[in-house]
This record gives C-alpha cells, structure tokens and sequence, in this order.
C-alpha cells in the first residue's frame, strides 16, 4: 500500500494540487490521504482545518481559485457561489465519512451537524442533513432521528423516506406498515420523486397489492432522473410480469433494464476509488452483488430459453 501510495503521490496531478492553497486543491488531495490508513490523519487535518477554520463572512475569494468565477462567465456571479458553497460542503461531508470510515463515529456526526450551522445562512444543506440522518438510523437512534426532523422541518420529508426505506431494507415484513405509513403521509407532497415511488410500489407488493404497487413502479420507470439508483423498482417490475402476468418476454425486459441500472449503478458509485467512504456507509457492496449475480442469471436462462424460477426476495 505505502508503494501505491508514493506512486500517487508523484503524479504530476498531485504534485499540482499540493502546490495549489485554495479549498478546491486542498479539498482533493485530502481526499488522496484519506484513502491509505497509515495517512488518512493528514486528510482529516487538512479538511478539520478548512471546515473549522474558514471565517463564512469573508470574501469567498480568498479561498477559492479565482479562475471559478471565470469559468462561470462573470465574477463572483451566482452560481460561482453556489459552486463554492457546494465544494464547501463536499468537505464538510468527506471529513465526516473519513471519521466515520476509521472508527470515529460520533466525531463524525459532530462534524455534519457543525457543518450544518455554520452554513445555515447561506444554503439549507440538504445534502448534509442526509448523512445527519443516515446516521443515526445505521446507528437505531431514533430518539436523536425524531429531535433533529422536528429541528430541520424543511427535511422532514427526506428523513421520513429515508427512515422507511431503513423498515423496507432492515425489518422487513415485521415493520412493513410503519413504512408505509410513512410514505403515505407524504406522498402528497411530491409530485415526481422516484424513491418515493419505488419504497411504495414495493411495500405494497410486498403487502400482495400487486396492481396498486405496479402503477407506482411504472412511475419510477417515467421519471426522467437517475434510473440506475433505482434498479429495484425494474426488478420488481419484472417479477410483476413474470409472476402476475406470466409474460416472460416483459419479465425479461424488466430484468435487463434492472441489471443495466444496477451494474451502472455499481460503475459510478462502488467501483469508484473517492466514493470509496460514502459507499461503505450508504450502500451494502455485498447486497449489491448479490442482486447483480441474481439478475445476470435470469437474464441469462432467459437467453438459453430456460424456465424462470419464481422469485422469492
């Protein structure tokens, strides 16, 4: 590892970075430290540093590459902000992952939450609050889950679609109605939102409402975003029509189209060395192969003209 890590390291890329001292260069390289063990404390100290350091209230531009504000069209423009405020809080969120990769839990949700308030005024932090509450729900601290939803109302909605999908993944049947009742209650206040669709189209397959689930599967298969992180929904989809419709030809499509998603799925978010934290404590890897090993079989015995087995999962 200590090899791979010099040889990193020696890359002109690098070399570039480290003769770089704006947030966006320092931001990276700690990323390349946090990736090796025996390094990974330089990390946290060059992102504990800016999350902590940075005074919100100065001109931004006495952080950033100046050449931002010039890749946007105009200076100190909008969406330069916007794009300083988010790279902001990619290193609020990667100090956080590599506490939490490490061992260093509650260090972790300290730094979220921080990071939250200090960035309060200027963007509502959505994406943090995210790993605020997946937190606590790898965790079962519920008590905390509830006191900071009734905090960030805002996200409550969020944290409800997170919180069932934890019952859908975690407790199965025994707790499926209290999903449920979770998506329920908000499924008023979204118009197209796919993750919502696919935990509700599931829960009531899972509930044998097999047409009331199926129409919220078809609307993830409408919606126009990020289909690969919905691979589910087409593998029920497909087992719709393999066990419900017994139409094999459709059943296979489906199982195609989940297979694509969840091997692109794989692609962009486990297979990439800087997701590397994140994939570790929001997705489980092995779960992930088993579904790709489970979906390339069907697709493969329909291929050879084989009988489907009716799925159990």
């Amino acid at each position: 590892m200590e090899k791979e890590f010099n040889k990193i390291m020696e890359t002109n890329l690098i070399k570039m970075i480290k003769s770089e001292n704006n947030i966006d260069d320092k931001y990276e390289l700690a990323k390349y430290y946090a990736l090796f063990e025996a390094h990974y404390e330089k990390g946290i100290k060059i992102l504990t540093d800016l999350v902590y350091n940075i005074d919100l209230n100065r001109n931004w531009n006495d952080y950033f590459d100046q050449c931002l504000d010039y890749c946007f069209g105009y200076s100190g423009g909008f969406n330069s902000l916007n794009y300083k405020i988010n790279i902001f809080m990619d290193c609020i969120i990667n100090l956080g992952l590599i506490y939490y990769n490490y061992g260093l839990k509650e260090n972790a949700v300290e730094c979220w939450i921080y990071g939250i308030k200090k960035l309060r005024h200027k963007i509502d932090c959505e994406k943090i609050k995210w790993y605020v509450v997946r937190y606590y729900l790898i965790n079962e601290e519920f008590d905390k889950l509830n006191e900071f939803s009734n905090e960030n109302i805002y996200f409550k909605s969020n944290a409800k679609i997170l919180l069932a999908k934890y019952f859908m993944d975690k407790c199965k049947i025994e707790h499926i109605n209290n999903g449920k009742n979770l998506l329920d209650s908000i499924n008023s206040e979204y118009c197209n939102h796919a993750d919502l669709y696919e935990y509700l189209g599931i829960y009531n397959w899972e509930l044998e409402k097999y047409g009331i689930g199926f129409n919220y599967l078809k609307k993830v298969e409408n919606s126009p975003l990020y289909k690969y992180k919905n691979w589910k929904a087409f593998l029920y989809l497909g087992k719709y029509y393999e066990i419900i419709e017994e139409n094999k030809e459709n059943a296979n499509k489906y199982y195609l189209m989940a297979l694509n998603y969840i091997t692109s799925f794989k692609s962009k978010y486990i297979n990439e060395p800087f997701y590397l934290f994140d994939n570790k404590f929001s997705y489980d890897e092995e779960d992930i192969e088993i579904y790709i090993d489970l979906l390339d079989k069907l697709v493969t015995d329909y291929a050879k003209g084989k009988t489907y087995t009716k799925l159990l999962i």
